[in-house]
C-alpha cells in the first residue's frame, strides 16, 4: 500500500508541476493581452479622510490622488459635500496622498501606511494659495481609525520576516503569528479570538472568505507559501457588515510585485544539534538515552521567491502596469515521537499482581475473580485462567524500561519522514485606467506518519497506533475592481479552496476475536495504572476526506454627501465527500470493574481491580464495531449586507449596518442521513415511541431532504467613532454575528461519520456499569465480534446501538452578540496605544447538556439493581417490565434494568450533534501598544485581563462531553475551561544602529563586519486554565450512574480549594519531595456509591493547570553586498529559557494520586533551535 501511495503521489506531483506552469503561462498571456493601462489591485484595505480649509470649513470637490510608492499605481476620487473622501481596494503598503482644490495650495503627504483590512484616516487642512504650490509632509507610520469600531492587530512585512517562526512538522506556517495578538489563545487547530468559541474563526484571502466544510479557522492543510503573504491582520472584533459566519477573522493580503525585481533564496535548518535534552529525555527518564542527547530532529525548509513587473522581451513591458510574484518552498523532516507510555510489568503479564499497589498509599490493590467474587489468592491469576486470545497479544507487549507503574515505557525509536511542497503565485493587472484584476493561486502538499497514542511499539507489532496521512490543499482567487465614478467603486471576487486529508492504517493483522478483521482492534483500559491504549483510535482502517469551499463576493462603495455606503452580496458553497472508516477493526474496552469487588454499591468498587487483569481473563467490559460509507454533503449561504458610515461632523462618525445571513441547511446527494425520530414507531419496538428515519420520501422517511431555512438571521451593527483630538479617538460598537453552526454546518457536527453508518451495519455492547460484562468472554467461539453487514433502510435501524438525533427545526445557527468600547491614542515615536473593553455572548452552541436518552435520576435509588440483566424469556427484572419483546435480542448482555428504564430503551445512546443549548459569556480589558517599523524598531505588546463563563467546551459538537445530569444543569454553568484571566504578549524587532545605512560605523567594510545586527522576539505569558475535561483535568470519580455516563465526587466545602505551585512537579520528578500535590484532595469526597450523583461543579476557577510561559528569540546578521543584494544569517531559539510545562494532576478521586502530577511528560517542547541563511535582492 505504501509503495502504491508513494507512486500515486509522485505521479500527482509531476502532473501538478505541468499544470502549475501551464496555469502560469495562461494567466500571464491572458493578462498581457487584456490591456496596457495602470493597475489598482483588489484588496481589503482602504483610506478615508476629511479635507478642510484654514477656518475648519469642509472643502467639497477637492481632487484626491493616492499613489502606491512601490508600483506608481495611482487612483483618483473627489471629496463630497461633507468634505470627505474614501478609497477601497488598495494593496497594503506605503502611499502618497495628494489633495488639490481651486484657491488652495496642493497638499502632499507621503509615507502613508495602509494595512490589510483597515481604513486609516488621513485628514488634510489646506492652505490658501495656488495649485502650483505644494505643501509636503511625511505621514506618521500609524494612522488613527475614525471610521468604525473594529479591533485588530497587524504585523507588517518587515517584522514578519524578522520574527522567530519555528519549522516544526511542516515548513513555516503563517497562521502561527496570529497568537502574537492580544486576546487570541489556543493552537492553530483549536483557537479562540476574544473569548469566542473555537472552530468559528473567519478566514479571508484578498477580501474573499474561505468557506470551510469542517474545522473552520484551521488552515494548516491549505496555508499559502509563507512568503506569498504580503500582510495579515487578526480581527478581534468583527464589526463591519462585510464579516459574517464567523467570530473573529484572520485576513490575508497576498504579495504583489513592484516596479523593481526583488526576491530571495533561503534555507532553514532545524536540527537537534541546537536543542536541549529536555526534562524527561535524559538518562534518568529515558534509559536508552545513555549519551544524554536530545531527541532526533532534522528538518529543512528551503525555497525561493521572485517578484516584479511582468516583462516579455520585445512583446510586453509590464512596468507600472502588470506585476507578478512567485514563491516556492520545500520541507523535509526526520523526527521522533518521544511520548512515554504505560505498560504492565513483566510479572503482571504472567498474571502476578502482587506488585499492583496504590501509588500514594503503597497498599495492594486487590484483584477479584469475577467467577467467585473473591480476591485471587496472592493477587495472582492462575495461568490456566489467562485467555487464549489474550495470550496471542501478550508477546507483543513490551516490558517497562522506567520505574513505577505509570509512564514506565520509553518511546520506541521511529524516524518519521515529513515531506511538504508548497508553491504559489500572484498576478496583478489593469484592464483599463479604472478597472483592475488580481489573481492568486497556490498548492500545498504534505505527508507524514502519526501515532494516535504514545509510540510504545511500531508496526508491524499489532499494538501500534500508526497511520499514514497524506494531505493536499489548493487555492484559486480572482479579484476585480472597477472605479465607476469618483463616488462609486465596485469590487468583486471569487475563491476556490480545496482540501484533501486522508489517513491510512499501516498494519495488517487478523485477530481471532474479530470476524473478518484485517487490522488490529482498538483495545482501551481504565482505572489506576491503566496501560496506554493499543491500536489506532477506534480501530481506524482509512479515511478519504475531500473538502471544497467556493465563495463569490460583490461590494459597492457609494459616497454621497455625509454618507459612505458599503453594500454587497456574498455567496458561499461548501462540499465534503467523506468516508472515514474509523471503527472497522472493532473496539474492546477493558475495565477495572470486571475484576473489582462484585457489589457496585461498595465504596471501593471504583478503586479495586485492574483493567489489564480483565484483559488477561479475556472479558471486555464493552465492545463495538461499525462500517462506513461515503457521504456527499453540501450547503450554501447567501448574505446581503449594507452599512452606512455617516460623517455627522469632521469629528463624529456613526455606523449603521445590517447583514442578513440566509443559511441553507446541508443536504446529502443520496439522502443517506439516518436519524432518530421521537414521534416515529416501529413494529420491532412494539410501536413504542422512537424510531429511525432518514432524508427523503420513502416509507418511514422524514419527508424532507434538509432542515428548514430560518429566515430571521439578521445581524445589526451600531457604532460610533469620535475624534477627541488629532491624536485621540474614542470608538464603540455593538453587533450581532451569526456563526457557522446549526443544520447549516455538517463538518464539525461529523455528519459524514455519524449519520450514515447505520445503513452499513453497526454492533454495540455497552457497559452495564457493574462487574458483569455486557460482552462476555472473547474466547467464546460463539462470541466473535461480528462484521456488520449493510442493511436497507427500515425504521428499526439502530436497535441496540447508538443513533444520532436531528430535526427539521435545527436550522437555527449560533450567534454572537459582540460589543467593545475603545480609546486610541497616538504617542510620540510612531507609537500607538489602544485601551478597550471587549465582550461577547454566544448563544445556541452545541453543549450535549440535554441527553435525550438519560435515565431519570429517581431510578438511581435502585442502586446495583440497575446493572442486573434481562435473560431470554424474562418479562421483568427487579419489578421493571421488559420494555419490548426484542429487547434482549437487541442488547444481549447490555439488556440491563437501567437500559430498560431510559426514555427510549431501544437505543443504547441518542447523540444530538445539533443540540444548541450552549452559551458563553466573555468580558475583557485589552491594552495594546504598537510601534510601526521606523528607525530600526518595531514592537507589538498586548495585555488582556478577562473572564470567560460557559456551559460548553467547544464549537465542535463531537468534542463535547456534556453535563452529568440534564435535570440539574446548574453545575455546568461555570468558569470556562478556556478561561485565561491574564495574558501578556509581546513581539518585535530591533536593528542595532551599526553598519551601512545606520548612524554608527556606516563605513561599508567596517560596518559590514561589526554592524548589521538585528534582534527579534516573541514573548507569551498566559495564566493557567481551569482543570476541565478539555485538558483531561475535570474532577471525576470512577463509576457510571447513567448508561454511557460518568460521575463526579461531592465537594467538601469546609476545605478551601487552591492551586499549588507546579514547581512541586519538578521537585517530585527530581526526587526532592515524595509527591507533587497540586491541590488538597480532601476538598472532595467520594459519593457513597456510583449510583449517587456527586455535587461538584464541572470546573473550578481556583483549580488550574500550569501557566504557559514561553520566549522565542532571534539574532540576525545582515551582510550588505551592494545596494540591492544582502545576505542574512539568522539563529532562532524557541522556548529559549528551556521551561518545562508539566501536565495537569490526576483528576480521579478514587486514585491514591488524586491531585498529584504523575505523568512523566511535558506539554511543551524542550528548547529548540534553528539556523537559516537567505539572500535577498
Amino acid at each position: 500500500m505504501i509503495r502504491r501511495l508513494i507512486f500515486q503521489e509522485t505521479r500527482s506531483r509531476c502532473t501538478a508541476i505541468r499544470i502549475r506552469w501551464i496555469t502560469v503561462a495562461l494567466v500571464l498571456t491572458t493578462l498581457a493581452m487584456a490591456g496596457t493601462q495602470r493597475l489598482l489591485a483588489q484588496a481589503s484595505a482602504g483610506l478615508t479622510g476629511t479635507v478642510t480649509d484654514p477656518s475648519g470649513a469642509v472643502v467639497p470637490n477637492a481632487k484626491v490622488t493616492v499613489t502606491n510608492e512601490a508600483t506608481s499605481v495611482a487612483n483618483h476620487t473627489a471629496t463630497g459635500s461633507a468634505g470627505t473622501y474614501s478609497f477601497r481596494g488598495l494593496n497594503p503598503g506605503k502611499y502618497k496622498v495628494e489633495v488639490e482644490a481651486q484657491g488652495f495650495k496642493s497638499a502632499l503627504q507621503s509615507g502613508v501606511n495602509i494595512e490589510v483590512s483597515t481604513t486609516p484616516t488621513i485628514d488634510f487642512t489646506l492652505t490658501t494659495g495656488t495649485a502650483a504650490e505644494t505643501v509636503q509632509v511625511t505621514a506618521e507610520s500609524v494612522a488613527l481609525n475614525t471610521t468604525q469600531p473594529e479591533l485588530g492587530s497587524t504585523i507588517e512585512p518587515a517584522v514578519v520576516a524578522a520574527l522567530p517562526v519555528e519549522v516544526s512538522g511542516r515548513g513555516r506556517q503563517i497562521d502561527q503569528l496570529q497568537f502574537t495578538a492580544p486576546g487570541t489563545t489556543g493552537s492553530t487547530f483549536s483557537h479562540r479570538v476574544s473569548g469566542g468559541v473555537d472552530f468559528e474563526q473567519e478566514i479571508m484571502y484578498n477580501g474573499i472568505p474561505a468557506p470551510q466544510p469542517e474545522t473552520e479557522g484551521y488552515t494548516t492543510n491549505f496555508n499559502p507559501p509563507f512568503e506569498l503573504v504580503q500582510e495579515y491582520r487578526v480581527e478581534r472584533s468583527t464589526f463591519s457588515a462585510q464579516y459574517g459566519l464567523g467570530q473573529g477573522a484572520l485576513t490575508y493580503q497576498m504579495r504583489s510585485g513592484t516596479n523593481n525585481y526583488h526576491g530571495d533564496l533561503f534555507e532553514i535548518n532545524r536540527n537537534s544539534f541546537f536543542d536541549s535534552v529536555g526534562f524527561f529525555n535524559g538518562p534518568a527518564w529515558n534509559p536508552s538515552n545513555t549519551r544524554n542527547k536530545p531527541p532526533t530532529d532534522h528538518e529543512n525548509n528551503y525555497g525561493f521567491s521572485v517578484g516584479g513587473p511582468i516583462w516579455i522581451p520585445k512583446v510586453y513591458n509590464g512596468h507600472n502596469r502588470t506585476f507578478g510574484y512567485y514563491s516556492q518552498e520545500w520541507y523535509k523532516q526526520n523526527s521522533e515521537d518521544t511520548d512515554v507510555s504505560t505498560v504492565p510489568t513483566a510479572q503482571e503479564k504472567t498474571g502476578d499482581f502482587s506488585d499492583y499497589v496504590d501509588s500514594n498509599t503503597g497498599k495492594l490493590i486487590p484483584i477479584y475473580d469475577p467467577l467467585t467474587g473473591q480476591p485471587f489468592p496472592g493477587n495472582i491469576i492462575p495461568a490456566n485462567r489467562i485467555s487464549a486470545n489474550s495470550q496471542l497479544l501478550i508477546p507483543s507487549i513490551p516490558n517497562p524500561d522506567r520505574t513505577g507503574l505509570d509512564s514506565n515505557k520509553s518511546f520506541t525509536p521511529f524516524i518519521n519522514p515529513h515531506i511538504q511542497h508548497v508553491w504559489g503565485f500572484t498576478v496583478d493587472h489593469n484592464i483599463t485606467s479604472t478597472q483592475s484584476i488580481h489573481y492568486s493561486q497556490w498548492r500545498n502538499s504534505y505527508s507524514n506518519y502519526s501515532f494516535d497514542n504514545a509510540p510504545l511499539v511500531i508496526q508491524p507489532n499489532p499494538l501500534n497506533s500508526m497511520k499514514y496521512e497524506p494531505a493536499l490543499g489548493s487555492a484559486f482567487l480572482l479579484n476585480y475592481s472597477n472605479t465607476i465614478s469618483q463616488n462609486l467603486v465596485m469590487t468583486a471576487g471569487v475563491g476556490w479552496i480545496g482540501e484533501i486529508n486522508n489517513q491510512f492504517n499501516q498494519t495488517k493483522y487478523s485477530f481471532p476475536a474479530v470476524a473478518g478483521g484485517v487490522i488490529p482492534p482498538n483495545i482501551t483500559f481504565d482505572g489506576q495504572h491503566a496501560p496506554t491504549s493499543w491500536g489506532t483510535s477506534g480501530a481506524w482502517l482509512q479515511s478519504i476526506n475531500r473538502k471544497l469551499g467556493i465563495a463569490i463576493v460583490n461590494n459597492w462603495l457609494w459616497m454621497k454627501g455625509r454618507n459612505t455606503f458599503n453594500l454587497g452580496l456574498e455567496y458561499r458553497r461548501s462540499y465534503q465527500d467523506d468516508n472515514e472508516e474509523q471503527t472497522e477493526g472493532g473496539h474492546f474496552a477493558f475495565s477495572q470493574r470486571t475484576t473489582s469487588v462484585p457489589d457496585p454499591n461498595d465504596p471501593n468498587f471504583g478503586n479495586y481491580g485492574s483493567a489489564f487483569a480483565s484483559f488477561l481473563l479475556g472479558i471486555p467490559d464493552s465492545a463495538n464495531r461499525s462500517n462506513s460509507q461515503e457521504l456527499r454533503l453540501r450547503n450554501r449561504a447567501l448574505s446581503p449586507y449594507i452599512q452606512d458610515d455617516i460623517k455627522l461632523s469632521p469629528r463624529l462618525t456613526v455606523n449603521l449596518g445590517l447583514r442578513w445571513d440566509i443559511q441553507f441547511p446541508f443536504t446529502e446527494e443520496h439522502d443517506l442521513v439516518v436519524f432518530f425520530n421521537p414521534n416515529g414507531t416501529s413494529p420491532s419496538f412494539d410501536n413504542r415511541p422512537g424510531a429511525a428515519t432518514k432524508f427523503g420520501n420513502c416509507p418511514g422517511c422524514a419527508g424532507y431532504k434538509r432542515a428548514d431555512i430560518h429566515w430571521g438571521h439578521f445581524g445589526p451593527r451600531l457604532g460610533f467613532a469620535y475624534k477627541l483630538s488629532d491624536k485621540m479617538v474614542v470608538q464603540g460598537g455593538f453587533d450581532v454575528a451569526f456563526l457557522n453552526g446549526g443544520a447549516y454546518e455538517y463538518g464539525t457536527s461529523k455528519v459524514a461519520v455519524n449519520y450514515g453508518n447505520l445503513l452499513t451495519g453497526s454492533f454495540t455492547r455497552n457497559s452495564t456499569g457493574g462487574q458483569v460484562s455486557s460482552y462476555g468472554s472473547w474466547d467464546n467461539p460463539n462470541n466473535v465480534l461480528p462484521n456488520p453487514t449493510p442493511t436497507p433502510f427500515n425504521t428499526n435501524l439502530g436497535a441496540g446501538n447508538q443513533i444520532d438525533a436531528f430535526s427539521k427545526n435545527d436550522g437555527y445557527a449560533p450567534y454572537s452578540q459582540q460589543w467593545n468600547i475603545n480609546l486610541q491614542r497616538e504617542l510620540p515615536w510612531n507609537t500607538f496605544i489602544i485601551a478597550a473593553w471587549v465582550g461577547n455572548r454566544v448563544i445556541h452552541l452545541p453543549s450535549q447538556n440535554n441527553e435525550i436518552n438519560q435515565l431519570d435520576p429517581k431510578y438511581l435509588a435502585l442502586g446495583s439493581k440497575l446493572a442486573d440483566t434481562f435473560a431470554p424469556g424474562q418479562t421483568s427484572v427487579d419489578g421493571v417490565p421488559l420494555p419490548y419483546a426484542n429487547f434482549v435480542n437487541d442488547f444481549g448482555g447490555s439488556a440491563t434494568v437501567a437500559q430498560a428504564l431510559v426514555p427510549y430503551p431501544q437505543y443504547s445512546k441518542i447523540f444530538n450533534n445539533f443540540e444548541g443549548y450552549g452559551t458563553t459569556y466573555y468580558q475583557s480589558a485589552q491594552i495594546e501598544v504598537e510601534k510601526r517599523f521606523t528607525n530600526g524598531l518595531s514592537f507589538l505588546a498586548g495585555y488582556t485581563l478577562s473572564h470567560l463563563l460557559d456551559n460548553t467546551n467547544s464549537g465542535f459538537s463531537s468534542f463535547e462531553t456534556g453535563g452529568i445530569n440534564k435535570y440539574n444543569q446548574k453545575p455546568e454553568w461555570v468558569v470556562s475551561g478556556a478561561d485565561e484571566p491574564q495574558t501578556l504578549k509581546a513581539s518585535g524587532t530591533y536593528e542595532l544602529p551599526i553598519g551601512p545605512g545606520k548612524k554608527l560605523l556606516n563605513n561599508h567594510t567596517t560596518g559590514n563586519i561589526l554592524g548589521g545586527w538585528q534582534l527579534s522576539w516573541i514573548l507569551d505569558y498566559e495564566a493557567g486554565q481551569p482543570l476541565c475535561d478539555c485538558n483531561n483535568g475535570m474532577i471525576k470519580e470512577n463509576g457510571i450512574p447513567f448508561p454511557n455516563g460518568y460521575n463526579r465526587p461531592n465537594r467538601v466545602t469546609s476545605v478551601k480549594l487552591g492551586t499549588g505551585s507546579y514547581n512541586r512537579a519538578r521537585d517530585f520528578f527530581l526526587g526532592k519531595i515524595p509527591a507533587a500535590q497540586i491541590f488538597n484532595p480532601a476538598g472532595f469526597a467520594l459519593t457513597p456509591s456510583q449510583y449517587v450523583l456527586g455535587d461538584s461543579l464541572r470546573n473550578y476557577g481556583s483549580l488550574r493547570g500550569p501557566a504557559y510561559y514561553n520566549e522565542n528569540l532571534t539574532v540576525r546578521k545582515h551582510f550588505y553586498m551592494g545596494e540591492r543584494l544582502q545576505g542574512i544569517l539568522q539563529v532562532d531559539y524557541f522556548n529559549a529559557f528551556n521551561r518545562t510545562q508539566f501536565y495537569t494532576p490526576d483528576n480521579v478521586k478514587n486514585d491514591g494520586t488524586f491531585g498529584q502530577v504523575i505523568k512523566a511528560q511535558a506539554q511543551n517542547s524542550n528548547r529548540q533551535g534553528q539556523v537559516s541563511f537567505r539572500l535577498e535582492f
